[in-house]
């Protein structure tokens, strides 16, 4: 997926946060249980405004996230306060240039990479959101699968915590019914690795795209995925994954 594809689906799922209505914002997200739909927006504008002043700064001096606005204490304030932050992120990123180079949490990257970020980070919020209202859109096949790539690159190889799951070779293997995606995963002492590729995991999960990213990133459980083997690695698989 390329830079104009990300950003179309940060205003597609950007425009659906923003239109969040007012007697859904005392609700408790149930993936995110320490947030309310207020909190959870609050938090979302906050992430926009934080990239929007990084493709604003020179690339080689990022602004610290402790500089960036938090959200009004008024929950009534906060779908205007996210509608905001969301077309001042998009304003910036047509006026950026996103071959430039910036320091980010994974190393340097060009801000395409910023691109990419917001549209997993708002679809996945977006989800969340609606999930809070009981109706979630499942997030579209494409993106998805593009999400799982992210996800396992950017956290999963990152941050799994390796010695509280016993990492010893054990083998996930994730594949989409709904489009063509597959992955293995190999957790290793000393690493965990992953590749598009099929192949026999100690445990299977077979699901829509939607779905396996929503496992990856502990939104859900395995409902709504098939697993073969192992019935009881994607839970401890998740729990030294949530992050």
């Amino acid at each position: 997926m390329d830079a104009t594809t990300h950003l179309a689906a940060v205003r597609r799922d950007g425009a659906l946060l923003a239109a969040t209505p007012a007697d859904a914002l005392g609700l408790t997200v149930p993936s995110c249980p320490d947030w309310t739909v207020a909190e959870l927006l609050g938090h979302t504008a906050w992430v926009h405004r934080w990239v929007t002043a990084t493709l604003a700064a020179p690339p080689d001096s990022p602004p610290s996230p402790k500089t960036i606005e938090r959200a009004p204490a008024d929950p009534g304030a906060v779908v205007a306060w996210y509608a905001d932050a969301l077309e001042a992120m998009l304003a910036e990123f047509d006026r950026a240039d996103l071959a430039v180079v910036y320091k980010t949490f994974v190393g340097p990257q060009p801000g395409t990479w910023w691109a990419r970020r917001m549209a997993h980070e708002t679809s996945i919020h977006r989800w969340d959101a609606q999930a809070a209202q009981g109706a979630p859109e499942p997030i579209d096949p494409a993106l998805a699968v593009d999400g799982v790539d992210e996800a396992l690159d950017s956290y999963v190889t990152r941050r799994f915590d390796r010695e509280s799951f016993g990492a010893s070779g054990q083998t996930l293997h994730l594949h989409a019914t709904d489009t063509e995606g597959e992955w293995m995963l190999t957790m290793d002492p000393d690493a965990v690795r992953w590749e598009r590729a099929h192949g026999k995991g100690d445990t299977a999960l077979r699901g829509p795209a939607s779905e396996l990213l929503l496992f990856v990133m502990s939104r859900r459980g395995t409902e709504g995925i098939e697993v073969f083997g192992d019935a009881e690695l994607p839970r401890r698989w998740q729990a030294a994954a949530n992050f």
